[in-house]
């Protein structure tokens, strides 16, 4: 199953959810939709684009300073904002609606079969 790092806002893979410390966020789905995970891997993707613009170069007081690490989760959707605040401490975060491919049906299928097993072995559940 697919976590995010609460620190850098990127992926991590992970095969046994008792092998790892995460929290997970239990969420009522928004009428206005949900960010996706495509819309998370571009988000990702852009800022790891604009890092490798700024490191080769040097800044002078009036240019732009490099990218904080958490820049993805900065320009994240409120709720995925407001889970890692509320995750605090947990370095791994899931949540159903924006980490798994739903364009990918065997991965969806996995996910859906596996659900009870990563919501019980979570260490903390964040209600958002």
């Amino acid at each position: 199953m697919r976590l995010l790092n609460t620190k850098t806002g990127e992926f991590r893979w992970v095969e046994k959810p008792e092998e790892v410390r995460y929290a997970i966020l239990s969420h009522v789905w928004s009428p206005e939709g949900e960010q996706s995970y495509a819309e998370l891997l571009q988000l990702q993707a852009q800022v790891r684009a604009e890092r490798a613009w700024l490191v080769p170069r040097t800044f002078e007081p009036d240019q732009r300073p490099p990218l904080p690490e958490d820049e993805v989760l900065r320009r994240a959707s409120r709720k995925i904002r407001g889970a890692y605040a509320l995750a605090e401490g947990f370095e791994l975060l899931w949540m159903d609606s924006a980490y798994i491919d739903k364009t990918n049906s065997v991965e969806l299928s996995e996910a859906i079969n596996s659900m009870l097993r990563w919501y019980t072995r979570a260490r903390a559940a964040v209600y958002y």
